[in-house]
């Protein structure tokens, strides 16, 4: 059986079992596997500092990873 059919199956059979202890302990399975994506809500504030942040990479207005890991060795002395 193909992975489209085994979902196709399990999406039939969930759609039709009506037993609520069988389909808790089913969502505790598959728990193990998969976690539903969070959307993310951001604030008008956020949103602001992310525009801004986006204009300053279009104006080169930021550090490598290289630049800065030498600017923090700098600071720590090394």
């Amino acid at each position: 059986m193909s992975i489209e059919e085994v979902k196709a199956f399990l999406h039939e059979g969930i759609e039709n079992i009506d037993d609520v202890d069988f389909l808790q302990a089913l969502q505790e399975t598959i728990s193990m596997k998969y976690v539903p994506p969070t959307e993310i809500v951001l604030n008008e504030g956020q949103h602001h500092a992310l525009n801004r942040a986006e204009k300053q990479v279009e104006r080169g207005e930021f550090l490598t990873s290289e630049e800065l890991n030498s600017k923090v060795e700098k600071w720590l002395g090394k």
